[in-house]
């Protein structure tokens, strides 16, 4: 939408000027000072009623004519304001939905924490999260989402559009066209991927490599236990970070920030997505089942049969897939360090089956 006509230029151009008429005289004609009528003319003011009636007796008008123009540019004003209003929700949603951290268990035990996070984020930072070894993470792979649910996410893109320069961190932002340039050529991007995954699909290719052209654009879900957060933090909240690695960061210091661990006597265990189960070994078989899903929703959006959740833990144990066994922990004051896990837990991959603490 056009921005309408202001009623200042209206008078410049359609009256002042045709008139050879200065604003000092105007002014005067009008009974108000110079400012008034000069802010007017430049448009750096709105017209008010009182002026609209001055003006249209001066120009032998009507106020309704000056009062019009004054009110499209209200109305144009407005909604601009709503509009923006709007993206910026709109863009707020759809960081939210490629950006999101949840705290899925989070325990306490002589003074050691250790939690559970279930994060989203966009795909192509997800290398940098696997440099920190202290993490003990599950990640959602693209082979085993359906890859019609795939074509229907919206692209991820980048937090910031950032110019080229020398080193690792981009310099400030691109502007005019160039910034539109590179997001139109990102998202051309997507929807070529779209395509050629679509292809692929219904030329009968399987999704663990008709997928792998999407991941550029797409979020990972990704399951992290640790007892050591700081060092994380310290280091992906710093300046020079990516800004999308950086934002993250905020997300889990927010989230570990609101959250209250329970706080554990000897023995007992920390369990995601089992706390609702008495503890024993089937239940230790649900936790790591659900974890190796990233969570306990299939990728249908069901939630899982906890029979089902057993017949998987059996299925990894055999297959000696061990990294989801890696996020339940049992407070051990014995224990100083278990796996990447620091401090009074023992954690249950490192069991091998065996309840180490004597009242399991």
């Amino acid at each position: 939408m056009r921005k309408p006509i202001h009623p200042g230029e209206v008078l410049r151009e359609e009256f002042l000027i045709p008139l050879d008429m200065e604003q000092t005289a105007l002014a005067k004609d009008l009974g108000v000072d110079f400012k008034t009528i000069n802010r007017l003319v430049n448009e750096q003011s709105k017209l008010s009623p009182s002026m609209a009636i001055r003006l249209a007796k001066f120009f032998d008008t009507t106020p309704e004519f000056w009062l019009n123009i004054q009110r499209a540019i209200d109305l144009y004003d407005a909604q601009s304001k709503v509009d923006t209003k709007s993206s910026a929700r709109s863009l707020q949603h759809e960081r939210r939905k490629h950006m999101r951290v949840k705290v899925i268990a989070d325990s306490t035990y002589r003074g050691s924490r250790i939690t559970t996070l279930e994060c989203i984020y966009p795909r192509f930072i997800h290398s940098q999260v696997l440099t920190h070894r202290v993490f003990s993470r599950n990640s959602s792979s693209s082979r085993a989402i359906p890859i019609r649910r795939l074509l229907e996410t919206g692209p991820v893109a980048p937090s910031l559009w950032g110019s080229a320069k020398h080193g690792m961190q981009a310099g400030n932002e691109l502007t005019g066209l160039a910034l539109v340039g590179v997001k139109m050529t990102w998202y051309a991007g997507w929807y070529f991927a779209k395509l050629q995954a679509y292809l692929f699909h219904l030329l009968g290719l399987h999704k663990q490599a008709a997928n792998r052209v999407l991941e550029p654009y797409t979020t990972v879900r990704v399951l992290i236990t640790s007892t050591d957060f700081q060092s994380f933090l310290d280091l992906r909240l710093h300046e020079d970070a990516q800004p999308e690695i950086q934002e993250l960061a905020w997300h889990i210091k927010n989230e570990l920030g609101k959250s209250r661990p329970k706080v554990l006597k000897e023995g007992e265990w920390h369990l995601p997505y089992a706390k609702d189960f008495g503890v024993n070994s089937n239940t230790l078989k649900i936790s790591a089942a659900r974890c190796a899903r990233v969570s306990y929703q299939s990728h249908d959006g069901t939630r899982t049969d906890p029979m089902k959740d057993i017949a998987l833990a059996d299925v990894l144990i055999r297959s000696k897939h061990w990294s989801p066994f890696e996020h339940q922990a049992q407070a051990c004051q014995t224990s100083h360090s278990s796996g990447n896990l620091r401090g009074p837990w023992i954690q249950y991959r490192q069991m091998k089956g065996l309840l180490l603490c004597s009242n399991a």
